[in-house]
């Protein structure tokens, strides 16, 4: 996979740009195994599966962007949070929308 655009949201609430090259990238971004935490802007939401049990902080921002979306759930998201797009007929892996990165920037 080439390197593609995107955007990991991090616990204390900020945001930085990055460039994922595979599945090691992504689960390097977020700490641990991923897992899809929602959909943003058209792009994927990938949280650590194990964060709650691996005792990470809660991810404010990550999850009031997710609860914004109509996944809305009264838990939050644990660890930091890695935004990168995804082709829905395909099922690559493609850059970030600009979308999904001002909406996680505006919050």
């Amino acid at each position: 996979m080439a390197q593609k655009k995107a955007v990991i949201i991090r616990t204390d609430g900020t945001i930085e740009h990055v460039l994922i090259d595979g599945l090691a990238d992504m689960q390097k971004a977020v700490g641990g195994l991923i897992e899809m935490a929602g959909r943003i802007g058209g792009s994927d939401m990938y949280a650590n599966e194990e964060g709650i049990i691996m005792g990470l902080a809660p991810n404010l921002k990550a999850t009031a962007l997710r609860n914004q979306t109509g996944l809305w759930s009264p838990y939050p998201i644990h660890g930091d949070v890695l935004l990168i797009g995804g082709d829905d007929e395909t099922g690559d892996t493609v850059d970030v929308s600009e979308k999904a990165v001002m909406m996680a920037e505006r919050l």
